[in-house]
Parts: C-alpha cells; sequence; structure tokens
C-alpha cells in the first residue's frame, strides 16, 4: 500500500460486505430489461483496445458515460 500516494492524492478506501445477502434481488433487477441500462455504455471497445478504452473512461466525460471493453468475438 503506497499510504504517501493515498494521502497526498486524498484516495479512498472503500470496503463492502453482502450481509444482508441482497446480491441475488440486486442483480435480478440489473437484468431487469425494463431500466434499459445498456443504453448506459456509450462505447464498447474490444480487449485489443484498452488503452483507448480506459482513455475515454478516465478523461471522455463529454462523449462516454459508460465504457465495455468486449471479450471474444461479437455475438
Amino acid at each position: 500500500m503506497d499510504w504517501f500516494r493515498l494521502h497526498t492524492q486524498e484516495l479512498e478506501i472503500l470496503g463492502a460486505c453482502n450481509d444482508e445477502d441482497l446480491i441475488d434481488a440486486a442483480l435480478e433487477r440489473l437484468a431487469d430489461p425494463e431500466l434499459r441500462l445498456s443504453s448506459l455504455v456509450t462505447h464498447r471497445l474490444p480487449f485489443a483496445e484498452w488503452p483507448r478504452a480506459f482513455e475515454l473512461a478516465r478523461h471522455g466525460k463529454d462523449e462516454a458515460l459508460k465504457v465495455a471493453l468486449m471479450f471474444g468475438e461479437p455475438a
């Protein structure tokens, strides 16, 4: 752990725990087609283009909402 970087860049460490056993209900809701969550993904790039995907995700706020890396052949 780079404590100096954590401090100087004001990074945060967050933890999560599924004490309430809500993961199944959350996944079920995320899969609900009525939510149209796939429309949030503005860019789908093949894994080979990961540098561009990371750049978009980091700096493309005017152009990219969510960036997905795609593995394997497109369906």
